[in-house]
């Protein structure tokens, strides 16, 4: 019955390293899965910040190019009214031309 014993006994031996070795393996393979499952949410995390980054310089830029056409259009209606202002100046400048030249005609016709 010895025998027997320590067949048993050794068998169980065996499968307690058996046991051990699997539940080391196991232990193993659940921290590597948390490390990456950490790992992955702190990246997600990471790029999520990135993300909102670079979504507001986006808004900042679409702002900016908001205001800079404001002012090309500005500046252009600027132009059409400097030029406008150029035109009525010429006019006067020839009217007020042709008015010192009847007034010059008549001063000198009456002398």
């Amino acid at each position: 019955s010895s025998g027997i014993n320590a067949e048993y006994g050794g068998g169980s031996v065996w499968r307690n390293i058996f046991f051990t070795a699997t539940g080391f393996m196991a232990m193993v393979l659940i921290a590597t899965l948390a490390w990456l499952v950490i790992s992955m949410k702190f990246r997600l995390e990471t790029l999520e910040v990135k993300v909102i980054r670079l979504s507001n310089d986006v808004d900042s830029l679409l702002r900016t190019q908001l205001t800079w056409t404001s002012t090309q259009t500005t500046i252009g209606s600027l132009n059409e009214q400097l030029s406008s202002l150029r035109s009525e100046m010429d006019k006067s400048h020839k009217l007020l031309t042709a008015q010192e030249k009847m007034f010059t005609f008549r001063t000198i016709s009456r002398n």
